[in-house]
């Protein structure tokens, strides 16, 4: 199953489905697609948007994410479908998905 079409069955079951661009800070590039970025030259492909992210930026990211969660009226819940730093394990339930 393609992820896509599981965040999108999340999101008709009623869940607030949120993906953010892991690497917004790279600026515009062309859509990665798998069978493509695996059969060529991996580390030239993903090198450079990977060195505009990494564990600390993810962490002010992801609590970015959940204060503008947390600042919507409709959305409700602890819980997040996300891995969310260690020091906001009380909003996790369920690590990442990768497909």
């Amino acid at each position: 199953m393609r992820w896509q079409s599981l965040l999108l069955r999340l999101a008709k079951a009623g869940y607030l489905v949120l993906l953010p661009d892991l690497f917004y800070r790279y600026g515009r590039y062309k859509t990665l697609v798998s069978k493509e970025v695996f059969r060529g030259d991996v580390r030239a492909i993903l090198g450079p948007l990977m060195a505009t992210t990494g564990n600390d930026k993810a962490a002010r990211d992801t609590e970015a994410f959940l204060a503008y969660l947390d600042s919507r009226g409709d959305v409700a819940g602890s819980k997040l479908g996300a891995r969310a730093p260690k020091a906001r394990v009380d909003r996790a339930c369920c690590p990442w998905l990768w497909g």
